[in-house]
């Protein structure tokens, strides 16, 4: 097993060669001393100890055809002759029944076991992390059939909304001047909704507006170790064609997923959200910045990397698997690294790793170019085709190619995120040993 991250500190690994490096090869310079951190059993120290709301990440492979494997937090290390006399806490795999359960040993003796979670997420040959999720989000949106919409700047991705003739329950939002819909005026109304609702709720606290986000933020605590951050973001569902004149050459996944899987999903609405760029009060032809709306296909996104293999059968049961979601996980977790290395990468986004992906999914559209044997390779490839949008300062949506995702980021901070990565690949990727 590759373990790429513990906490960034330590962690113990315990297999009956239930856990392969196939990961490491190619993401670890040969000429480090790794031995240490490939060998199962794998034994780390954590920097400082444990605390509350420390996080602990542990990242592997499982083997081909496993039966089981074990991650514990223990007290000590422990020998042959003075095994380990408390275990905080011990995880385990078991394949042949799909459990996954925990206990610990306190003063010497092993607890009664527990069912970790109420599913098995564990695949044979395939990568996985184990952590806490403390952040979540989801989508309300309100179903609208005709709408009139109207580009607001050049790029495509953001519009003025205006309702067409009939009755409906938005219309005290709209402006006398043109009918166009208040995004700020919905999504100001939005948050006084919610925030009545959490005056009513324990340990259920609203944040402050972030200038320029669309979602209602909530921290709920009392639910686990740490606090759960929950994104709640108001959306309009719109059950119209996509805009052509933006999304015509966009979404080029023919050679990848295939003409009849796209036209599926470009038959299915889109979504808009209240958020603008730039100025609040910048107008162009009578509507202003914060009265707009962005076009969003996060529906359509989660469901081609959920069934992103160019044939139907790709990581089915019992059919062969690609590294594809493994090596997006990696990339979105590397970025994250980095971003809490250096504050000025914030403007950087897993948004920016996701559309990369896509990008190189098409390029590379057949399941043999993502063999999950070749992870290492294929996470090098994603990396490198990364660094060439950051130098170049130029990311398209994958849906609107007329918008660049990295015109936000100053082409400096571009510059200097793809100088971080290349060192990272070229030294052995650190970042995920600390």
């Amino acid at each position: 097993m590759a373990v790429q991250a513990a906490e960034r500190d330590g962690i113990n690994v315990e297999s009956d060669d239930n856990l392969n490096d196939s990961l490491a090869p190619g993401l670890i310079s040969p000429d480090k001393d790794i031995s240490r951190l490939l060998t199962v059993p794998f034994s780390g120290r954590i920097r400082g100890g444990m605390r509350p709301g420390k996080k602990i990440i542990v990242m592997g492979i499982v083997d081909l055809e496993p039966t089981s494997f074990d991650v514990s937090l223990t007290c000590g290390r422990g020998t042959e002759k003075e095994p380990l006399h408390d275990v905080a806490l011990k995880l385990t795999a078991r394949f042949a029944g799909r459990q996954f359960v925990r206990n610990a040993r306190i003063s010497g003796k092993w607890t009664q076991e527990e069912a970790s979670t109420d599913y098995f997420p564990f695949i044979p040959d395939q990568p996985f992390r184990i952590s806490n999720p403390d952040e979540f989000d989801v989508m309300m949106t309100i179903p609208l059939d005709r709408v009139d919409l109207q580009p607001f700047g050049d790029d495509g991705a953001f519009y003025s909304v205006a309702l067409k003739r009939g009755e409906s329950s938005l219309k005290r939002f709209m402006q006398e001047e043109d009918n166009t819909l208040s995004a700020y005026g919905m999504l100001k109304e939005f948050r006084e909704e919610v925030k009545k609702c959490v005056k009513m709720m324990k340990d259920v606290e609203m944040e402050k507006k972030k200038i320029g986000c669309p979602a209602v933020t909530l921290t709920i605590k009392g639910v686990g170790p740490v606090p759960i951050s929950l994104d709640v973001v108001l959306g309009i569902e719109v059950r119209t064609s996509w805009p052509a004149e933006f999304t015509k050459d966009g979404f080029q996944i023919d050679d990848w997923l295939g003409k009849k899987v796209k036209q599926q999903h470009m038959r299915k609405p889109y979504y808009l959200v209240p958020k603008h760029e730039g100025r609040a009060m910048a107008e162009r032809d009578g509507v202003l910045a914060k009265d707009v709306w962005r076009i969003s296909f996060s529906h359509v996104e989660k469901e081609i990397v959920k069934n992103h293999g160019s044939e139907k059968t790709c990581c089915e049961d019992g059919k062969i698997r690609c590294c594809r979601k493994g090596c997006l996980k990696l990339l979105k977790h590397m970025l994250g690294l980095l971003k809490e290395e250096d504050s000025s990468f914030a403007k950087f986004c897993s948004y920016h790793a996701k559309t990369t992906f896509f990008h190189t999914c098409c390029s590379r559209n057949k399941d043999s170019d993502w063999e999950a044997s070749r992870l290492s390779h294929c996470f090098l490839m994603l990396l490198e085709d990364f660094e060439g949008h950051l130098r170049d300062s130029k990311l398209p949506n994958f849906f609107i190619p007329t918008q660049n995702l990295l015109s936000g980021p100053s082409n400096r901070s571009c510059t200097s995120l793809a100088r971080r990565i290349k060192e990272e690949r070229e030294s052995g990727f650190p970042i995920f040993l600390k």
